[in-house]
């Protein structure tokens, strides 16, 4: 991941992320990065070049629901995305697919 963008704090179980709001340097999309008291939690998405040509916008991110249950609820509530209905599948697990609304 490459340049810091903007920070959002995003309440997430019994924690308060600093979400991070940056991209992939392979293709620009963009990449979600928490920390928690400074220190990192989580990359909240997955950077999946098999569908950018499904999903070509870079406002569209794959959320890593795997690592972080509960996470996308969590973003939308925060008002920083928009399920778009659909996932999409990285070995053996189906990632949300969202846009980024910020």
């Amino acid at each position: 991941m490459i340049k810091l963008r903007r920070t959002f704090e995003v309440p997430y179980k019994e924690y308060t992320l600093k979400v991070e709001q940056t991209e992939y340097a392979s293709n620009g999309r963009y990449a979600l990065q928490a920390y928690v008291d400074g220190d990192p939690f989580d990359t909240l998405t997955v950077n999946i070049e098999a569908y950018d040509r499904e999903f070509p916008q870079a406002k569209v991110i794959y959320l890593n629901t795997n690592h972080c249950p509960g996470i996308k609820e969590a973003l939308q509530d925060a008002g920083l995305i928009e399920d778009l209905g659909c996932k999409v599948q990285s070995g053996f697990f189906m990632y949300p697919v969202v846009r980024w609304l910020r």
